[in-house]
């Protein structure tokens, strides 16, 4: 073990002082303050602020989105046990989900065809939310074309 030390003398050397600094910077961090203004870290020339009329829009926007996203959470709720637990996490997962969009002009509709999700409990809830939208019986914006969601697996 002493020739091993002293072979290595150098580098115990070394860490020692790295250990200092690593200290050293701690306190240093620890004393820095938790908020900066924006100000202190870029000219005020350069910080971008949105006008009030632009941040109420996208406030508006993720408003109505999140109550959109509420809204499809609580039709998955008889549908699906863990819907408190992982039915926004499921609703994004189907809102991710890829499909094939399929013109059907003769009948006047849309098919979304959505790919198969990570498991058959996940695609039978798909499968409940997408007969859930299609009672709705929108139309596709912009034309007369009826909107028919398809789960995998459900013809």
């Amino acid at each position: 073990m002493r020739g091993f030390k002293i072979a290595l003398a150098g580098r115990g050397r070394k860490i020692s002082a790295l250990e200092v600094k690593y200290r050293r910077l701690k306190a240093r961090w620890k004393r820095l303050p938790q908020r900066v203004p924006v100000t202190v870290v870029l000219p005020e020339a350069e910080v971008v602020r949105l006008a009030p009329e632009a941040k109420h829009l996208t406030d508006t926007l993720q408003m109505v989105a999140y109550r959109a996203e509420t809204a499809l959470v609580r039709c998955l709720m008889p549908h699906y046990g863990r819907t408190e637990e992982e039915g926004r996490a499921l609703l994004r997962e189907m809102l991710l989900t890829s499909a094939d969009l399929i013109p059907e002009t003769a009948d006047h509709r849309l098919r979304v065809r959505l790919h198969s999700l990570a498991n058959p409990r996940s695609n039978e809830a798909l499968a409940k939310l997408c007969a859930e939208l299609n009672a709705l019986e929108v139309r596709y914006p912009g034309t007369d074309l009826k909107l028919v969601y398809q789960a995998p697996g459900f013809a």
